[in-house]
């Protein structure tokens, strides 16, 4: 197989085969996933991310987010790949942070712990929300997908996001989206996860304006951002006082209803 021919015992950045190759193959094959593993395959990926050469780093970025899948997510965070991918993620341009983000997102799926430890460690967070501030739609996906897994982890990570200004970020985002008539659901997940950290984080939460925000959001609301409007506001209100008695849950249960007779 492909990933024998080019086995090395040290990491080198002089591999025999176009890296394209690795990618094609392991997804969705965990034996070729395996192959590469036992061919000692990843620090040599992991020295082309930290070279000068920009194509051959993009290749190198693609191929772990394929190989940093299930059972090859600590291997690759042990041979080093999260601290070197970072520096590829602050670029604002090029591929590079495109493939970059794509194998810290595999690294990290399914909220995987480890992986979001790396994470944090290597300062993801507040790069993914200065990308997220400063570029367009179509190019931040990926951000909002990692930022999720990252939102949606254990105390630790979520107090993490907090602490980086996750929060003042995606009011500032939404406000300046819901001006536009831009979709803002995704941005409404992760305030939503962030209501199940401790109670520091949900302090923070009502000092940034969360509520007051999302309760005027109920009524222009689609169905998939009035899903997390409702779980932030159930959430985070005390459902004894007035406010929520004759405010907010009127306005929750006119909106369910208009949207249960359209959707």
């Amino acid at each position: 197989m492909i990933a024998r021919k080019m086995k090395k015992e040290e990491p080198t950045t002089d591999l025999s085969i176009d890296l394209s190759w690795i990618t094609e193959f392991c997804w969705g094959n965990s034996e070729y996933r395996q192959e590469c593993v036992e061919a000692n395959i990843l620090p040599s990926l992991v020295l082309l991310l930290k070279s000068k050469k920009n194509k051959e780093a993009e290749k190198s970025a693609y191929a772990i987010s394929a190989i940093a899948v299930g059972d090859y997510r600590q291997t690759c965070i042990d041979a080093g790949a999260v601290p070197a991918l970072v520096p590829l993620i602050s670029s604002l341009k090029g591929k590079e942070s495109q493939y970059a983000l794509s194998a810290l997102l595999s690294i990290s799926s399914d909220s995987y712990s480890p992986g979001n430890l790396a994470c944090v460690q290597a300062g993801v967070i507040p790069i993914l929300l200065k990308r997220i501030r400063t570029l367009g739609d179509r190019k931040i996906q990926t951000d909002i997908d990692l930022l999720k897994n990252l939102a949606n982890g254990d105390y630790e990570f979520v107090e993490a996001c907090v602490s980086a200004g996750t929060i003042s970020t995606m009011v500032s985002v939404i406000s300046s989206r819901v001006a536009s008539g831009l979709y803002i659901s995704n941005y409404l997940c992760i305030l939503q996860y962030i209501t199940a950290g401790d109670e520091w984080c949900r302090a923070e939460l009502l000092r940034e304006g969360v509520i007051p925000l999302v309760v005027s959001l109920i009524e222009s609301s689609d169905e998939d951002s009035f899903v997390h409007i409702h779980d932030i506001l159930v959430s985070m209100c005390d459902q004894s006082t007035p406010f929520w008695k004759s405010s907010v849950w009127p306005m929750l249960q006119r909106k369910d209803k208009l949207l249960m007779g359209r959707f």
